[in-house]
Formats: C-alpha cells, sequence, structure tokens
C-alpha cells in the first residue's frame, strides 16, 4: 500500500519522456491487478485499486496510440474490476470500448475478442439480462467454432505450403505466376511462424516483380506493401518504412490521394513515424487521416473524433499543446453529441485536454 500510495503522488511533468511514463503506466496496471485480485478476500481493496488502473489507461492514452491493443488491455482491467465489484454498467461500458478496439485491431473472430465476450457475457447473466446474453453466447460460440476450424485448416494450410515450395522450387526462371505464388508462400509463412523463411520468398516475389513490371506498376507496390508488412509485424521498422513510403509515392500516381487504398498507406505510415519518433512526419499523415474521414464520413462521425483525437496526442507528444487543445475541443464535441456527455471516452478525452492545457501553462 506504501508503494501505492507513491504512485498516486508521482506528478508526470512535460520532461517526462515517454518511455518512463509508460513504465510508470506498467507499475500502476501491476498495483492495480494485486489489489484486484485480493478483492474476493479484502472488499474494501477493491477502489484502492480504482484510482491506479485509472492512471494506468490515462498514461496509455497519453502515450501510445489510442486505439491500440494496449489502451484496449487497460480498458479491459478497468472493466473486470467493476464487473467484480458488481458495478455491471461500468464494466460494460469499458469491455464494449475494448472490443470496438481488439475488433479492428484483430478482427471479429480473433481470440482477443472471445475472452472480451466471453466476460462481457458474464456480466449480463448477472444482470438477469437474458436477450443479450443469449446474443453474446451465439455470438461466442460461433467463434470458439472458427477457431477450432482455423486448427483443422492448418494441416489444410501445411500441405498447401508445400505444394507451393515444391511449385517455386522447380522454377528456373521467374515468370509472374511464380512470382506470386512466392508471394502467397511469403505470406503465409510469415503469418504461421517461419519469419525467416517467409521473408526470403516475399523478396524473391518483390524483386522478380520489379524486374518484370518495374517499381511503378500497381501490382508491385501490393507486393511491396506485403514486404512492408512483414517487416513491420516483425519490428523491423527501418526496412518497414522506406517501402511504405515508396508504396504511398507510387499510389499516388494511380489514385486520388483519399482513395482508401492510399488511405491504408498512410494509416501505416503514422504508426510507423509515430514509433520511431518521427512525429513531424506522423503528424502530417495523421491530419491527412482526419481530411479523409470528414470527407468519407462527415464532419461530425466517431471516426472522425477518433482520429482528431490521434492527432492531438502527436501534437501533445511533440509538446505542442496549444495545437492540441482544439483538436481535443472538437474531438469532445462529437463524441457527446454522437455518446452523450457522461460517456468515459467523453470524460477520458476531457480528462486529457485539462492535462495539455495544464502542460501549457507550466
Amino acid at each position: 500500500l506504501c508503494f501505492k500510495h507513491s504512485l498516486l503522488a508521482y506528478p508526470p511533468s512535460g520532461n517526462d519522456d515517454q518511455s518512463a511514463l509508460l513504465q510508470v503506466a506498467s507499475l500502476y496496471n501491476f498495483v492495480g491487478q494485486i489489489l484486484r485480485e485480493l478483492l474476493f478476500h479484502f472488499m474494501h481493496l477493491c477502489w484502492k485499486a480504482l484510482p491506479l488502473l485509472q492512471r494506468n489507461l490515462e498514461l496509455g492514452e497519453a502515450c501510445l496510440d489510442p486505439d491500440g491493443p494496449e489502451v484496449a488491455a487497460a480498458m479491459y482491467e478497468l472493466a473486470l474490476l467493476y464487473s467484480l465489484s458488481d458495478r455491471g454498467s461500468m464494466a460494460i461500458e469499458f469491455y464494449r470500448q475494448a472490443l470496438d478496439i481488439l475488433e479492428s485491431t484483430y478482427g471479429d473472430d480473433s481470440l482477443q475478442v472471445l475472452k472480451v465476450l466471453e466476460r462481457l457475457r458474464q456480466v449480463y447473466i448477472k444482470q438477469n439480462n437474458t436477450e443479450l446474453e443469449k446474443a453474446l453466447m451465439l455470438r461466442v460460440f460461433s467463434i470458439q467454432q472458427l477457431q477450432n476450424e482455423k486448427t483443422t485448416a492448418s494441416g489444410i494450410l501445411k500441405s498447401h505450403v508445400n505444394k507451393l515450395e515444391q511449385f517455386c522450387a522447380t522454377q528456373n526462371s521467374e515468370t509472374l505466376e511464380s512470382a506470386m505464388k512466392m508471394n502467397q508462400l511469403g505470406v503465409i509463412l510469415s503469418i504461421y511462424g517461419d519469419p525467416e523463411t517467409g521473408e526470403d520468398f516475399l523478396l524473391r516475389s518483390f524483386k522478380a516483380f520489379e524486374t518484370l513490371l518495374g517499381d511503378n506498376h500497381i501490382k508491385t507496390v501490393e507486393v511491396m506493401k506485403n514486404l512492408a508488412a512483414f517487416y513491420m509485424q516483425y519490428q523491423k521498422l527501418d526496412l518497414a518504412t522506406p517501402l511504405y513510403s515508396k508504396a504511398y509515392a507510387v499510389q499516388l500516381q494511380h489514385f486520388e490521394e483519399t482513395d482508401p487504398k492510399v488511405i491504408d498507406t498512410i494509416v501505416k505510415l503514422v504508426a510507423l513515424h509515430r514509433e520511431q519518433g518521427m512525429l513531424g512526419a506522423a503528424e502530417q499523415f495523421q491530419k491527412k487521416i482526419v481530411e479523409f474521414n470528414r470527407i468519407h464520413f462527415g464532419e461530425y462521425h466517431l471516426e472522425v473524433a477518433k482520429s482528431l483525437n490521434n492527432l492531438a496526442v502527436i501534437c501533445c507528444l511533440q509538446q505542442s499543446y496549444s495545437e492540441a487543445i482544439p483538436l481535443y475541443d472538437e474531438a469532445i464535441l462529437i463524441y457527446k453529441n454522437e455518446l452523450g456527455a457522461d460517456h468515459s471516452v467523453v470524460i477520458t478525452t476531457i480528462n486529457n485536454r485539462q492535462l495539455a492545457k495544464n502542460l501549457s501553462q507550466s
């Protein structure tokens, strides 16, 4: 408990670097989880865990991608605390927010989503909400079936990989057909656990497409992005960034900047530049995402608010607090209209805006 009080007394200042704040967030999460686990024996410890887990979420949203899996994990921890202490409405709210992020990150039928759905279903059971509980039960069952099918499919996939490998091994010279099959094989191997061999096939495929079609052909760009995605997946960011930058430049020769294919590349460039501390470039690309969302969804859509919030976070990371505040204001206005003034997303964004204001005055 002394450690808990010293944590809560820690005053993050504008001079604290991002890695230090994330370490503190991790400590908040660790101590909060310990206190939450003691809930079964000592009920009064429940609310001692709450401020720690809330602070962990606030730091995560300030220092990381607010729509990233780390923030979803922090929301999950808070939801679990609320569900254990019979505050079902708050638990449901945080579980749903975590679900939105995890579905976007990992897919609707992922194991990460399944974990949250099973917890959310337990809350509905406690509330005797039979209708929503049954709907979730059907979805949980559907995902479990799909996961079982994936296990079965992995054997079929291995057979397909063997056939692709045999085909590629028999080719004496590169053709578009062999280059495409090498790309397919590289993608499959990189996803299913043989990254070294997968990288080799992705590189061979990319070089073949460059030779056969040229590096400004749209098909070459697709293969280039597969190689870039591989490097991003395995945290080789210095290799992924120039490939995505090249893909972006070539795509602009073929598509409007507001084309979804181009926006997908821009999203990756934001993440890469931000991860590597190139915040100026990340800010410029994030502005493009904001404008795309305004055009595609309309001025007062939640996607616009999310992109504004992400832009505000990037500004704060550069200590450009005066630029972040009006972005937060616009995001808050949309969130209030779409979610209601009492929604946790609104409250969190208001708190982040206040933090930016305080830092701008310090």
